[in-house]
């Protein structure tokens, strides 16, 4: 029993060692603390989010300066490497056969 629970043990932690991980490099965090932030809002100006995200925001993001923008505001300036973005990404995994979308 000790070498069966060894040897899953080894393969979990092989298994992980092979895991996709991102990780953020130094300078990755200095660029990101150089920006400003855009807090892009769900075209439906009474959403729950939109109510929810901007207290959020407002009462608790300390680590760079924002501003709340339009899905449409977000589309024009979305590739700007000098800013940075807080957005609601909605998607859905091809495997999953319940077919729900994720926020």
């Amino acid at each position: 029993m000790k070498k069966v629970i060894a040897l899953l043990l080894i393969i979990s932690g092989t298994y992980s060692a092979f895991a996709q991980r991102n990780l953020v490099r130094p300078e990755d965090v200095k660029t990101f603390l150089g920006t400003k932030t855009y807090v892009v809002l769900e075209d439906n100006p009474m959403s729950g989010y939109n109510v929810e995200i901007r207290d959020a925001v407002e009462r608790s993001w300390k680590i760079t300066p924002f501003e709340f923008i339009t899905a449409k505001e977000f589309e024009n300036v979305r590739n700007d490497i000098n800013r940075s973005f807080l957005v609601l990404i909605q998607m859905k995994f091809d495997g999953d056969k319940s077919t729900p979308i994720y926020n």
